[in-house]
């Protein structure tokens, strides 16, 4: 068991993410737990649980998106297959009893290098993802492009935010 995110839900009450038992506690403020939401049916396991590292894993995130929902944001980790791989995994956008409100799309997580002889390690350099919420959307922006992407409390892709790139130069 482990603590992944926490939420505020406003009030007096957060909203705690464990991403092992695939869990949402909700505690006042007093500590006092006033209920458990099971998301196993929706989220991904973490890697350090899945049972081979061919098993699909990620690592997610419980956000806030506006009065009486959240966002499990998942980034995918390890799945089967050998050499460089980014594996997807599905985001949702969840009402506070922990239903499914809307599918938010996949997104990829970090690269991983995955093989028989050396099991998997995260790719030098390679890109990644990253999330958060404004009141009713989702923010999502990548490693891959210089730019961020917002997706509405439906799931569609509202706008795209750019910015001029810059070319790095690698060295030893």
């Amino acid at each position: 068991m482990g603590v992944g995110s926490v939420v505020s839900l406003g009030g007096d009450s957060v909203a705690v993410w464990d991403p092992e038992r695939r869990r949402v506690s909700v505690f006042r403020t007093d500590s006092r737990l006033l209920r458990e939401v099971d998301l196993r049916e929706l989220a991904s396991l973490p890697w350090i649980a899945a049972p081979s590292m061919l098993e699909r894993s990620a690592r997610t995130y419980l956000l806030p998106s506006g009065p009486g929902a959240w966002v499990l944001f998942g980034v995918g980790m390890l799945g089967p297959g050998d050499g460089v791989r980014r594996v997807a995994v599905p985001s949702y956008r969840l009402s506070a009893s922990g239903g499914e409100l809307v599918a938010l799309g996949s997104f990829p997580g970090e690269s991983t290098f995955l093989n028989d002889q050396t099991g998997a390690a995260p790719y030098p350099l390679g890109p990644d993802n990253y999330g958060a919420t404004t009141t009713e959307a989702l923010v999502v922006g990548t490693a891959e492009a210089a730019e961020v992407r917002w997706y509405s409390a439906m799931g569609a892709l509202t706008q795209i935010g750019r910015w001029a790139g810059q070319a790095t130069r690698v060295s030893s």
